[in-house]
């Protein structure tokens, strides 16, 4: 992948000058609390990287009590997210999980200053928050499946059943309108927003399987699945990053552009991104 350019307008200007947001807050006596991002709030949902939700404007790291607990399902299910809406804090609003959230505040969510740009970061990191859910949501059905290393290999036959309707569900389904519902139309937003005018976007779609071989086991495809999302998802986080140091100059790059360009096929499962019949508006 190609290193991100220095939109014009940045060029020369510190990443802070350039429009960044700081990360963190001023504690009482004037000591710096450091803050989190979106992007970084997004990598936190899994073993590797750790278990984190936001609430509230805070960032929790609840890594030490995502395994075993009463509500892992619910934390699993938050992981990566920022889970203030009415919907996520309803799962979140239990005397337990409150007294786990208390315990595990590691400072503030934070996001970027912007004024022109705002409304193509949200509609991105709306899009990043889609990709998280579903990411985590797969994952889930791949615990469910038997698919897991703490799992036998071979597993029994329900639960290779089970690992293929988990394939065919988000192969053939969940990822393809993802990419075709949410994806696409961002990276048209994205070229309105460089003042340029897409016609038509759309993808070549590639066969049932999302460009999966036939004859994989269970395990396997599940295996390329998961680093299908994983690869959306690492596109759509350097794009959030790119708002956080650049703020509204971001929109003076093809950076954005290209970054929406790749993430579409990768989700779908497709050969190409077709482009058509586009202009500089007037």
């Amino acid at each position: 992948m190609r290193p991100l350019r220095t939109p014009p307008a940045a060029r020369g200007l510190a990443p802070a000058a350039a429009g960044r947001h700081p990360v963190g807050a001023l504690l009482p006596g004037g000591r710096a609390e450091r803050g989190h991002g979106l992007a970084e709030l997004a990598e936190h949902n899994d073993d590797e990287h750790g278990w984190w939700l936001a609430l509230d404007g805070r960032v929790h790291d609840v890594t030490a009590f995502v395994r075993g607990h009463p509500a892992e399902t619910v934390l699993r299910a938050s992981a990566g997210l920022d889970a203030t809406t009415a919907a996520d804090r309803a799962l979140l609003d239990t005397p337990g999980l409150r007294q786990l959230l208390a315990a595990t505040d590691a400072g503030p969510l934070v996001r970027p200053a912007l004024g022109r740009a705002q409304g193509l970061h949200d509609a991105w990191a709306g899009a990043l928050s889609g990709l998280v859910s579903l990411q985590n949501a797969f994952r889930l059905d791949r615990i469910s499946a038997g698919c897991t290393d703490p799992c036998p290999a071979d597993g029994d036959l329900p639960s290779a059943r089970q690992a293929e309707r988990t394939a065919a569900r988000f192969g053939d389904e969940h990822l393809p309108r993802f990419a075709a519902e949410v994806l696409a139309p961002l990276a048209e937003r994205v070229l309105r927003e460089q003042r340029a005018t897409a016609l038509r976007i759309r993808t070549v779609a590639g066969g049932p399987g999302g460009g999966l071989l036939p004859g994989c086991s269970p395990r396997r495809r599940l295996d390329l699945l998961d680093r299908r999302i994983g690869a959306t998802k690492a596109l759509l986080t350097r794009g959030v990053r790119c708002f956080d140091i650049w703020g509204d100059a971001v929109l003076g790059t093809g950076d954005l552009w290209r970054l929406a360009a790749q993430a579409v096929p990768v989700c779908a499962g497709a050969a190409t991104l077709s482009v058509h019949t586009t202009r500089r508006a007037g």
